[in-house]
């Protein structure tokens, strides 16, 4: 019997106005997790959690359906903390503007095509903040007396820039999120460590220097379980690591079983209630950085069956997760969690076989879909900055960095040379993606490309290869065979030739570490006489470019750790505009006016590298003029500089 037990309409609107016309539905959906169900053995915790052997609770859900023309096929956005991304990203939006209701339908694309479009929330510490989707777990149905030994990572950059925030506190919990709260604010074994480069090994600060609690405006010390306090003040920029004994967290598996019953229940229908959606033939889910790292986790846990051993998902459109995984399965885990070098990171990274050379262990990532011939199709999709953040070679490498580890025919990986972690930047670009342009948060300008187009291509591949078995184009990323998959450092050297490029040190260098038994290995692409990326996906900027857009870049002093890159962004470094500018600043690069005679030139060169990209499907011939007046905007700008 299904755990879907009834569904509450919050709201159903149909509009006929529209083109083509659609019905939104708002509700929330209650559940009722069995821990005894054979199915849900896959839980990690779900027992020791349980009461009366059930969990019940309540999600989140929002629909949007076409009236007419539907392919069947239902995109499953995978929210990233609560914040249905996709649905603006697919349609084209230039930023996420609107999240209570109704949501924009900006360009309708996914309308357009026939798609039904569905989010749900799948994360429990979470909030109820306004639009946001979230899980909540019925309190009188667990155990709350469990108490759990974990490790958070704490950065004084991001809770002390801009903020009123004493440097001799810092909260346990990220902003939107229900409170951590240690067992026992004297835990004379807990403990919390220093670093100022993300591989030191860190420096334990002596436990009667710091406290549970935090320091008030009246410089008195108040009890507060989910903060800590140092008199002698937390250093900006270093990072914070603190291990105590938590209570009041859940199993965090349960978001993937709900997850797994709610589209099993959308897809199928159950002998309870009936779905609320038309009929379908497909599910494919979406999702990027944290949900992608959660989609990464659902794989390789096979959540993807139901109780009558039924597809759930046909198809996987996976962004910028690199070979990261996370707590998604664990008991009091943080699913928030997302520095690469913590517990994101989990053996094993390959899609085929690999083997961990520290413990002997063999194993990839699709070995239980594997094992039951399931038919899912998975695009892995990344930009150079989930390499440069240490560990998105991983996913096709060997640990030891010595051979290329080959994708299964199941699956595509593609890296989209010189793009943005987040799909839909700001414009203009500054130092500080989404905050006014006199705030400095990194060293370099950020990489302004929206990556709507390409998603879009790639989702109606995606859909063709499930729905028709037509092969989509094969995997392109960087590879050990064809030199084009190098150190760090070899990268980071080349740009110390590069004028006000600002690159990272070597000690700079985010690698992945094992607690136990040292680094592993992590490779970056390597780089033409732009020092752009080479052997990925070339889209327009990259093929007709202005400038060199990487995949690193520092933080700026103003923010703290001026020493460390950003996990999450790359840097624009503009050509000189003219070859005098160039030779006066020692720029190797090609300026701007030695490549293009005018502007009109380099918009031709950019529309026939665009009609190329149509021709090989990684672009639509709709996006064509977006394109070309991104690229139009793009020159004024580098020209205004």
């Amino acid at each position: 019997m299904s755990s879907i037990k009834k569904f509450n309409y919050v709201s159903s609107s149909i509009n006929n106005e529209a083109n083509p016309p659609y019905e939104e539905i708002v509700g929330i959906l209650e559940w009722e997790l069995d821990q005894n169900k054979e199915i849900n053995k896959n839980v990690a915790g779900l027992h020791k959690y349980a009461k009366n052997n059930q969990i019940k609770g309540k999600l989140n859900i929002h629909i949007i359906q076409p009236l007419k023309n539907s392919n069947h096929v239902m995109i499953v956005d995978i929210v990233n903390r609560g914040i249905p991304l996709f649905w603006f990203i697919g349609n084209n939006a230039t930023s996420i503007t609107q999240l209570d209701l109704p949501y924009a339908i900006n360009d309708g694309f996914y309308l357009r095509q026939g798609f039904t479009y569905v989010a749900c929330g799948w994360q429990a510490d979470l909030l109820p903040l306004p639009g946001i989707l979230g899980l909540r777990l019925d309190v009188k149905d667990h155990s709350d007396d469990s108490v759990v030994k974990i490790m958070s990572e704490l950065d004084t950059s991001t809770q002390h820039f801009m903020s009123s925030v004493d440097n001799r506190n810092l909260k346990l919990t990220a902003k939107g999120h229900v409170g951590i709260t240690v067992n026992d604010s004297n835990q004379i074994d807990a403990k919390l460590f220093e670093l100022k480069y993300y591989n030191d090994k860190p420096i334990e600060i002596p436990r009667d220097e710091w406290r549970f609690g935090k320091i008030n405006d009246n410089n008195e010390y108040e009890q507060d379980d989910d903060w800590i306090c140092y008199m002698n003040g937390f250093k900006f920029g270093y990072t914070y690591q603190i291990i105590f004994d938590r209570k009041g967290g859940y199993p965090t598996g349960i978001a993937l079983a709900i997850l797994r019953d709610c589209i099993s229940w959308l897809k199928y229908g159950n002998d309870i209630i009936s779905s609320p959606i038309g009929q379908l033939n497909y599910a494919i889910a979406v999702g990027g950085s944290q949900s992608g790292r959660l989609l990464r986790t659902w794989v390789n846990d096979d959540f993807n069956v139901d109780e009558k051993n039924r597809e759930i998902f046909d198809g996987i459109s996976n962004w910028v997760s690199g070979s990261s995984r996370g707590q998604f399965n664990q008991y009091f885990g943080q699913p928030s969690v997302a520095f690469p070098h913590l517990s994101p990171i989990q053996f094993p990274f390959t899609i085929t076989e690999s083997v961990d050379p520290a413990t002997d262990h063999i194993g990839s990532l699709h070995e239980n879909i594997d094992k039951r011939k399931s038919k899912l199709k998975v695009f892995y999709i990344n930009t150079s900055i989930e390499y440069h953040r240490g560990d998105a070679s991983l996913l096709h490498t060997s640990l030891n960095g010595e051979k290329d580890i080959p994708i299964s025919s199941n699956s595509r990986v593609y890296l989209l040379c010189g793009c943005p972690h987040n799909p839909m930047p700001d414009w203009p670009p500054s130092f500080a993606n989404g905050l006014k342009n006199n705030i400095y948060i990194q060293q370099n300008y950020y990489i302004p490309v929206h990556l709507s187009p390409f998603y879009r291509a790639q989702l109606l591949l995606l859909t063709k290869w499930i729905t028709q078995s037509i092969e989509p184009p094969k995997s392109i990323y960087p590879t050990l065979k064809s030199n084009s998959l190098v150190l760090h450092e070899k990268v980071y050297q080349w740009f110390q030739s590069i004028p006000n490029s600002n690159p990272p040190e070597n000690k700079s260098i985010s690698r992945l570490w094992r607690r136990d038994f040292g680094y592993s290995f992590n490779d970056v692409p390597s780089i033409d006489e732009n020092g752009n990326d080479v052997d990925g996906i070339l889209l327009p900027h990259i093929v007709v470019p202005l400038a060199t857009y990487t995949g690193w870049a520092l933080r700026h002093p103003n923010f703290g750790g001026e020493w460390k890159i950003m996990m999450i962004s790359g840097s624009l470094i503009p050509f000189s505009i003219t070859k005098s500018m160039r030779l006066l600043s020692n720029d190797p690069r090609l300026s701007i006016e030695e490549r293009y005679t005018t502007k009109e030139q380099y918009l031709n060169k950019t529309n026939e590298a665009t009609l190329d990209l149509i021709q090989k499907q990684f672009l639509l011939e709709e996006d064509l003029q977006s394109i070309i007046l991104f690229s139009s905007k793009l020159w004024d700008w580098i020209y205004s500089l």
